[in-house]
């Protein structure tokens, strides 16, 4: 069997790199990669690609996350284009144009955003939870050093996704200002519900998109549904990730790893980025409690950290996800919150019973090493696609 392997671009520090090729390497799938960057390479690079190369010699084309282009060479070669998305939602302009094409086979880690195309009638989308390198996460050693470096009460490692809502929301108009700024707070305190679909509809849209024309009338900046819902759901994340930081960090020996770092937090220990092969597992094994804090369009499914914090023998407190409490066994492999009050005082029950928090990060890293590896997820896929 032999894959072509889609490398994104020489830039990206992409971390699944590796864990695929690692996972074909363990299931004997032999591979070629090759890189292409959509944001500056012209498409015709791309096609001409796919052109030269003899795809006779291979079972299918795979990428991470879902390329609109990839699959329509694939489609035009007759090959087989499997995708397995970590992003959610895919935030694919007009990707309904592609995604029905017969060659897909595509692999959503959120069981609600699977569920939403296949309701639309998209026979190529499939439900699969995300998986973890476990040859990798076992091999990991922590030395007494890593310890020292990264011990915390509490930790936090991701995005607080800076600048995207303030600049749309200052030139709104007082209506739509107020209508948004009201639906992020309702969703904000929302757990296991997402509205907003139902609550940005095209009136809403054209009253936004009219009134930037009123400020600029030769203006082509148009929001589509799909870049608005994407805004106030990162918004909205950010809210809640700064809201539960700064209580915490009132309280507890808090940490914060992300790409910038936030001087101004009430209390936290703001970092930068981690290096997510040598240093984020230290951070995840070392820290009392972790958080997941999902991103809001993440519906059901369980994000990539939740999984990582695991298999590192981090203990996991996450929000409220169905798909985590599907596949995990709460407060015996993690432990979930429900509300802001409800994350606190679990962070108080939990660091105050070491014991017991240690029994539960030790159930939830031997439930990810038997129940959640890569070379299963990738025997799902082989299958569904009929590949052998």
């Amino acid at each position: 069997m032999r894959a072509l392997l889609y490398d994104w671009c020489q830039r990206t520090s992409y971390y699944y790199k590796t864990d695929i090729r690692d996972t074909f390497d363990s299931m004997g799938i032999l591979y070629d990669a090759f890189q292409f960057d959509f944001e500056q390479d012209d498409i015709e690079k791309l096609n001409k690609y796919f052109d030269e190369i003899d795809v006779s010699k291979y079972d299918f084309c795979f990428s991470v996350n879902y390329f609109p282009e990839l699959s329509n060479n694939c489609n035009r070669v007759n090959l087989k284009y499997l995708s397995w998305g970590y992003d959610c939602p895919f935030n694919v302009v007009n990707i309904e144009e592609t995604l029905g094409n017969p060659c897909n086979y595509v692999f959503c880690f959120d069981g609600q955003q699977a569920k939403g195309y296949i309701d639309r009638g998209f026979d190529t989308v499939y439900h699969l939870p995300l998986g973890v390198n476990v040859k990798r996460y076992k091999a990991i050693k922590f030395s007494d050093k890593d310890k020292q470096r990264f011990k915390a009460d509490i930790t936090f490692v991701g995005s607080l996704y800076e600048g995207e809502y303030s600049p749309i929301a200052e030139i709104l108009d007082d209506y739509c200002r107020g209508f948004v700024e009201g639906v992020i707070n309702s969703q904000r305190q929302l757990y296991g519900a997402y509205i907003l679909n139902d609550a940005i509809d095209e009136e809403l849209l054209d009253r936004i998109n009219n009134h930037f024309i009123e400020l600029q009338s030769d203006t082509s900046f148009r929001l589509s549904k799909e870049q608005l819902v994407h805004i106030i759901d990162q918004e909205t994340s950010r809210r809640e990730r700064l809201i539960l930081l700064n209580l915490l960090g009132r309280r507890y020996d808090t940490h914060l790893y992300s790409f910038h770092k936030y001087d101004k937090l009430d209390g936290i220990n703001s970092h930068g980025t981690v290096d997510y092969f040598t240093e984020m597992p230290a951070v995840f094994n070392t820290s009392k409690i972790n958080l997941n804090i999902s991103v809001k369009g993440i519906q059901t499914g369980i994000p990539l950290r939740a999984m990582d914090i695991m298999a590192c023998g981090g203990f996991l407190l996450s929000n409220y996800q169905s798909e985590l409490m599907e596949y995990f066994q709460y407060e015996r492999d993690m432990v979930v919150y429900e509300s802001m009050a409800d994350a606190v005082a679990k962070c108080d029950f939990y660091l105050k019973n070491g014991d017991l928090r240690e029994k539960i990060a030790a159930n939830g890293r031997t439930n990810i090493f038997e129940n959640h590896s890569m070379v299963d997820r990738f025997k799902i896929i082989l299958d569904v696609a009929k590949i052998s």
